[in-house]
């Protein structure tokens, strides 16, 4: 058991690589049902601490490969907006997606060099080049890398391999198959060995 909590909902987003940090939305109930990015280190006294809460719903948590920064969606009035902020403090925030709900899924390429992350109008797969300097972050521009099709929300959208070259999308096809569908009943009798 890493944590019981008194009936909130909880769902585990990213860890980081040394295994000290596990980061999960959590809500709370101040008014109306929101979610709150809570880090819940696995080390020590064990005690969750909030990273990023407020007005909007955040979501979608994950950790630099560094483990210094954590990348989030926060449901916006416009729509989801990717944005990174600062680990553990969570004082500075940098807005990475651009556009009016224009971000969701976001993910690090393996050096942290980079950051990708999906539209959902669109279905666009974008990077970001990200720089650090000073404990600030450089954000580039998004580009879109290319266009994902019937992208299933639901189950765990995509990944990225750590150079960032391939990436392996959940998708649902929307296609009608007039194949035939074969039955076979009794299937294991043909595995049976004669004695």
């Amino acid at each position: 058991m890493l944590l019981q909590t008194g009936g909130e909902a909880e769902l585990p987003k990213s860890i980081c690589r040394d295994g000290r940090y596990l980061a999960y939305t959590r809500s709370e109930h101040e008014g109306k049902s929101k979610y709150a990015l809570w880090i819940l280190p696995l080390f020590g006294d064990r005690k969750p601490f909030p990273l990023v809460h407020g007005q909007f719903d955040i979501t979608d948590a994950a950790f630099s490969p560094d483990c210094k920064w954590t990348a989030f969606t926060s449901i916006e009035s416009s729509g989801p907006e990717v944005y990174i902020t600062d680990f553990p403090d969570g004082k500075n925030r940098y807005q990475v997606s651009t556009g009016a709900g224009a971000g969701v899924g976001s993910r690090w390429r393996g050096d942290g060099k980079e950051l990708f992350f999906i539209d959902p109008h669109t279905g666009n797969l974008n990077a970001v080049s990200v720089e650090t300097a000073e404990q600030q972050l450089k954000l580039g521009g998004p580009h879109v890398l290319f266009t994902t099709h019937g992208i299933a929300y639901r189950l765990g959208v995509y990944d990225a391999r750590p150079d960032g070259q391939r990436f392996l999308v959940n998708t649902e096809s929307m296609q009608i198959s007039n194949a035939p569908l074969s039955v076979v009943f009794n299937w294991d009798a043909g595995l049976k060995k004669p004695d």
